[in-house]
């Protein structure tokens, strides 16, 4: 059994294999940034703190689109998501405090070269952390510095690092 979660491969004994993403995939190109931080995921009980999130970045001069999956109908398509990513500089990764292994969306700041904002603290233990390129939300306690952090340059991420969390890589490591 396998998870990607490292946390969890420890605590249950389990095999550890990290997220993955796809090289084929790419970001539509978009000659016009619309938002500054762009979230889209189900509600999982993180709504309430998603939008206080959101006011506070609104406060700080901040754009944001935040979109919360609470039901069938509000649904997209992945085509759809990826073309409101392309109109956004930075990710905003939200996950639940029992999670520790990575989402989708870092895997989506990595390929695409996007900042990422999250609050899983553990990314700091990835080969990909970058100060520069990652921002973890500290309780809400560090939101002044985030403005500064989105008007940074992102740092290129090696093409070997990023071949490492290919589906292809990926694949090949289990049962090794």
């Amino acid at each position: 059994f396998y998870t990607f979660d490292r946390i969890d491969a420890k605590k249950y004994n389990l095999k550890y294999n990290p997220q993955f993403y796809s090289k084929t995939i790419e970001l539509p190109k978009s000659e016009n940034i619309k938002y500054d931080v762009f979230f889209l995921g189900r509600d999982k009980g993180r709504k309430k703190e998603l939008l206080s999130l959101e006011k506070k970045l609104n406060k700080l001069g901040i754009s944001t689109k935040i979109m919360i999956i609470e039901n069938e109908k509000d649904f997209i398509s992945y085509k759809k998501y990826l073309s409101i990513l392309s109109e956004s500089k930075v990710i905003l990764d939200f996950v639940n405090s029992n999670q520790n292994g990575l989402s989708l969306r870092c895997m989506e700041s990595i390929f695409f070269s996007k900042k990422l904002i999250t609050n899983n603290s553990y990314i700091k233990e990835y080969d990909f952390y970058n100060k520069n390129n990652i921002f973890i939300l500290d309780n809400k306690k560090n939101i002044n510095k985030i403005k500064e952090f989105i008007n940074t340059p992102y740092k290129s991420i090696d093409n070997e690092m990023i071949n490492y969390y290919d589906y292809s890589s990926w694949i090949e490591r289990f049962d090794k």
